[in-house]
């Protein structure tokens, strides 16, 4: 919804942004050697957007973040904003590297999007990546939650926790309030959606940049079993409740033996079958990009 706006640019996921980063955000970049690493990485190659050619200033001397921002600003540019004053990341394990972007980018602002864990199983389980079982959901939606927490701890004014059930409900009061912890000026585009840089290969694709819908909300008490409800409260119940997320089971039995291990062997199997699927993805829509 932010990238709606002409003077935000969304793009695809930077896995690549952290990790690259120098230790000295003042250090001078190898920005020719930078690039090619960048291009060379199968997930930006699915971006389906090619470096060739591009007027890199070879004589500057690049930093980390300038380079990045000459990067991204081209991206956008070639699609359709010419003139950006953002850009929005959304890789989940940014939460990582807080300390190392912050060092690098001090004005980054972090949204920590807080769902239903029941819900976040709901919709991922059928997907071809990510937790392919209850009990790995459970554990999955945990730890991402808990890394939002641990890491807004230690720089508290750089980390909005929004739930998104509360954006549902209240969709005009809470994009005011993100953009003021963004410092950004209310505009009404804020309320729209949009997948404009959303690479044709996303598996989550269908539901990314349409129109909210309250009526999902609540789509996991008929999408998941009341076993797999039960499941996921044994293991992120107490997490539920403290985010006031209100559990169907009391006492929710922890999953058995048999069903740890039926999840690892399910698990393993979807993995394998879904594996040849992803690995095609990526490439055929990263090979464009060579």
């Amino acid at each position: 919804m932010i990238g709606a706006r002409s003077d935000v640019a969304a793009h695809p996921e930077a896995k690549f942004l952290a990790p690259l980063m120098p230790d000295n955000p003042s250090q001078i970049v190898d920005a020719e050697e930078i690039l090619k690493t960048i291009s060379r990485d199968r997930f930006f190659r699915a971006w389906n957007w090619p470096l060739n050619d591009r007027n890199l200033d070879k004589e500057r001397p690049w930093t980390y973040r300038q380079l990045i921002e000459w990067l991204l600003r081209l991206h956008a540019s070639d699609h359709g904003k010419p003139e950006v004053d953002w850009f929005v990341e959304h890789f989940p394990m940014n939460l990582l590297y807080t300390d190392r972007i912050l060092r690098h980018f001090p004005d980054a602002k972090f949204i920590n999007m807080i769902r239903d864990g029941r819900a976040y199983a709901s919709s991922v389980i059928p997907l071809s990546w990510g937790p392919e079982t209850v009990i790995e959901a459970a554990e999955a939606w945990s730890r991402y939650v808990g890394l939002g927490f641990a890491a807004s701890h230690f720089a508290p004014g750089a980390f909005l926790h929004v739930r998104y059930e509360d954006l549902l409900a209240e969709p005009d009061a809470k994009m005011r309030e993100i953009a003021e912890f963004l410092g950004m000026d209310w505009s009404p585009d804020l309320l729209r959606s949009r997948n404009d840089h959303m690479p044709e290969w996303s598996y989550d694709r269908s539901l990314v940049g349409r129109p909210l819908d309250a009526s999902r909300k609540d789509a996991w008490k008929h999408a998941l079993s009341a076993r797999q409800i039960e499941i996921f409260e044994s293991i992120s119940g107490d997490l539920l409740n403290q985010l006031g997320y209100e559990c169907a089971n009391w006492m929710p039995a922890a999953p058995s033996p048999w069903e740890q291990l039926s999840s690892r062997v399910n698990s393993l199997a979807r993995k394998l079958y879904h594996w040849p699927q992803q690995q095609h993805h990526l490439w055929r829509h990263g090979r464009r990009s060579v």
